[in-house]
């Protein structure tokens, strides 16, 4: 028999800041938000096209932190199967 893992949602408790993350590709800035970083990260629409490279900012409450990201980087963000390691270095960049 195969079991089935239950996934669990982050609930808030008390004050919780949220995670924001924003991409700016030109001249066009791209926003997600959440309660952790890989919810903030899941909440971006994914663009049509990348084709520069892109300023990635990611900040959780007072912490604040900016990102050079290269063409090759910035569509690996939008791989369901790196997002769990990206957002882990990334996370570990605001402690």
């Amino acid at each position: 028999m195969i079991k089935k893992v239950k996934k669990i949602k982050a609930v808030p408790t008390g004050n919780v800041e949220t995670v924001k993350i924003s991409i700016k590709l030109g001249n066009v800035i791209i926003e997600g938000e959440g309660l952790t970083a890989l919810e903030a990260l899941q909440s971006i629409p994914v663009p049509n096209k990348i084709t520069t490279k892109g300023i990635l900012t990611i900040s959780q409450g007072q912490k604040k932190k900016e990102l050079l990201y290269p063409i090759p980087k910035l569509k690996r963000l939008f791989y369901p199967k790196t997002q769990p390691v990206i957002i882990k270095w990334l996370a570990m960049l605001l402690k």
